[in-house]
């Protein structure tokens, strides 16, 4: 007994390309129906339409030291009048060219006062919209009726640069020195409450491996939102040295000894031993570290001294005093 073909299978043995290629008044069919429907899309598209359009827009040309606070719609709705070819290209465009409003520009010729609020009204700055719109597209109206923009003022102030750096260093290799930025000022332009609130901008961060030379690079700024700076990045300069062991006999000194006392230190001299850079080794010597006792210790009834020195100089990693304390007879 013969199975009933239901109407999927049918429709899938007809529109097979062997069924196609053996049946040839189905195939003519096939071809007809195919011009037939593009006829009748360019027909179709030949003719003009009404439909509707969503175009962005960008406000620009503030008035001076001014920001927008609010939010305003990002697109205008044009209800246009166009071929159907004009209406379809545009409607297969995913993205286009945003309309730009001056308001500045707006507001001088519409005479809108400059204060903390302002209406514009698409339909009084029609010409500006067609204008920037193809030829092709006839605007018939837009939405929203009117736009809100709410102003605030903008403040401005000079702030620090501070670099944001992950520093790895070679095997005795470090820092020998300040870090540099240059400029290691700018100045930043934003809303007042954000620009009170930051009083440092950092370079955005950046890592460095296997350091054994001077780094010196370009850093972009890490720029908060809704504030401009006076530059985008700045030049940062790290100071890099190879550092080694140098041990310093130096002689101990007593402070604010009164006139006319004479003490005497057990040890007299503390040897000093220290961690520099190779650029610094040459010039450091026993006078760069002035090692000194105070009187007042004494006064104070210590029987040990504590050894201290004030000055340390520049690119010095680590410093050890031998004796950390010292014992004294004082003749008078």
């Amino acid at each position: 007994m013969e199975t009933k073909k239901s109407w999927s299978e049918r429709i899938y043995e007809l529109l097979d390309p062997s069924a196609l290629r053996n049946n040839q008044r189905l195939m003519i069919f096939a071809i007809c129906l195919v011009l037939a429907t593009i006829l009748w899309f360019l027909n179709a598209l030949s003719k003009n339409y009404t439909t509707q359009i969503a175009y962005p827009v960008k406000y620009v040309n503030l008035p001076k030291n001014k920001f927008i606070i609010n939010e305003p719609p990002s697109d205008l709705l044009l209800r246009v009048n166009a071929h159907g070819f004009t209406l379809l290209r545009y409607k297969l465009h995913l993205t286009f060219y945003p309309v730009l409003l001056n308001i500045s520009e707006i507001m001088e010729e519409t005479r809108i006062p400059s204060g903390g609020y302002v209406t514009i009204r698409p339909g009084e700055v029609m010409e500006k919209i067609t204008a920037q719109i193809s030829n092709d597209l006839h605007i018939l109206d837009v939405r929203p009726a009117s736009l809100h923009l709410v102003f605030d003022s903008l403040e401005s102030r000079i702030v620090p640069v501070k670099p944001h750096l992950d520093l790895h260093f070679v095997s005795r290799f470090d820092i020998a020195g300040n870090i540099v930025t240059i400029p290691p000022y700018i100045e930043i332009t934003g809303p007042r409450v954000i620009v009170e609130k930051t009083d440092t901008i950092f370079t955005l961060n950046r890592t460095f491996r296997n350091i054994k030379n001077d780094l010196i690079r370009d850093i972009p700024l890490d720029i908060p939102e809704n504030i401009t700076t006076s530059v985008e990045k700045v030049n940062v300069r790290v100071p890099v040295d190879e550092y080694t062991e140098k041990s310093l006999t130096v002689p101990i000194n007593v402070r604010s000894l009164p006139e006319g006392v004479t003490i005497r230190l057990f040890p007299r001299e503390a040897e000093i031993s220290l961690r520099i850079g190779l650029k610094e080794f040459a010039s450091i010597s026993g006078e760069a570290f002035p090692v000194y006792v105070d009187w007042k210790d004494i006064e104070s009834g210590l029987q040990f001294l504590p050894v201290r020195t004030d000055t340390l100089p520049e690119g010095l990693k680590s410093l050890k005093i031998v004796p950390l304390h010292v014992e004294y007879l004082i003749e008078k």
